[in-house]
């Protein structure tokens, strides 16, 4: 059996179907960082204020929209797009630490400020020397201790002002103007950290798949059906959601972005292209037309038409789906239909490398 034959058959063998690997999906793009979202541990006002309001961007961080893990989460994500999130927390933690201090000068509470503060240089080294090791340890054995300490110091004072201050009701209005106007600065650094995530999250959705393409172009597989797919994927996904994403001007359209277009299959009711399912049929379509087109395919007639059927099904399921979401039973359809096709086409280059010379499949 030829080399590239050989080729095939590892391809099978060693990389799984894109729509069957956990992994790939909507999943891929963020490496790990999947849908159990964690959500962030900010300094909310209700540390200072009884009231509770909520934080700046929030209802996107605990969206199974996946557009980030927690803060201080380093898989999957640069320590760049981690520090610039907790340079926001610093920001505004500290900003309230000096509302707190400017009212009540017995507070005392200056030194959690300069902590953080210091924190949020070390790790800046730690990032602009490129070592994860070291920003990893010190974020969760210094910065985060610090942090919650200042918390924990904001909220002991709240109880204990509040409770002991006569006039509490003009204290609270007080720091809940002053909470406002930093909300609003924190705001504004929260979204600019999170629109830059979603550029690059947007920029690079398709790398792992055109890499994947590159590699079996190299390998000698004709590719042009996987070319063709992420072109559609392009125009009819990528390009509008950059220009939703370009628009958008607060958390909430931000997250309407990724819910209006969706490179697999996660948009209610938005645009679903279905790409790892999508990717699967165009692949095995380009190993099958391989065999087909070897002088020795006629042995294997029964099972390309086999393998060929079980991709026009899978392709039917899909198509009838649109762009609206796949239900549970067509994903269980497609993923069968795609099982039965990579077996059939397995088994046929199988039996070609255990067949006589003359029944072999070899190149033209």
């Amino acid at each position: 059996m030829d080399k590239r034959y050989v080729f095939l058959l590892a391809l099978l063998l060693a990389i799984p179907l894109v729509s069957a690997v956990p992994m790939m999906g909507q999943r891929m793009m963020e490496t790990k960082e999947t849908k159990n979202i964690e959500k962030r541990e900010l300094a909310e006002p209700k540390q200072m204020m009884p009231e509770r309001v909520d934080v700046p961007g929030k209802d996107m961080m605990e969206d199974k929209g996946r557009m980030m893990a927690s803060p201080g989460n380093m898989m999957g994500r640069s320590m760049n797009v981690s520090l610039a999130d907790i340079r926001c927390k610093i920001d505004f933690t500290n900003a309230l630490i000096n509302a707190i201090d400017s009212h009540d000068q017995n507070a005392s509470l200056g030194n959690y400020s300069s902590k953080l503060s210091s924190d949020l240089v070390q790790l800046q080294t730690y990032a602009a020397n490129s070592d994860v090791s070291g920003y990893r340890e010190y974020l969760h054995q210094t910065y985060e201790p610090d942090f919650r300490a200042a918390k924990e110091a904001m909220r002991d004072w709240r109880h204990e002002r509040l409770r002991n201050d006569t006039s509490r009701n003009d204290t609270r209005e007080l720091l809940k103007s002053e909470d406002l106007r930093l909300r609003k600065n924190y705001e504004s650094c929260n979204f600019g950290m999170l629109k830059s995530m979603a550029v690059n999250r947007a920029d690079n959705a398709l790398i792992p798949y055109e890499n994947r393409v590159a590699n079996l172009k190299s390998k000698g597989t004709n590719t042009s059906k996987m070319e063709t797919l992420l072109s559609d994927a392009k125009s009819q996904i990528l390009l509008p959601l950059q220009v939703a994403i370009s628009s958008a001007n607060d958390s909430k359209s931000l997250k309407n972005a990724f819910e209006s277009y969706c490179f697999f299959d996660d948009c209610k009711n938005g645009t679903n292209f279905h790409l790892a399912s999508k990717f699967d049929v165009a692949m095995l379509s380009s190993v099958l037309d391989q065999i087909r087109a070897n002088p020795a395919s006629g042995n294997y007639s029964s099972q390309i038409a086999s393998a060929q059927a079980s991709l026009d099904s899978a392709n039917s399921v899909i198509a009838s789906a649109g762009t609206s979401q796949l239900s549970q039973s067509q994903k269980r359809e497609i993923a069968q239909d795609l099982n039965t096709a990579s077996k059939t086409i397995k088994d046929m280059i199988y039996s070609a490398r255990k067949a006589p010379q003359r029944g072999r499949m070899h190149e033209n």
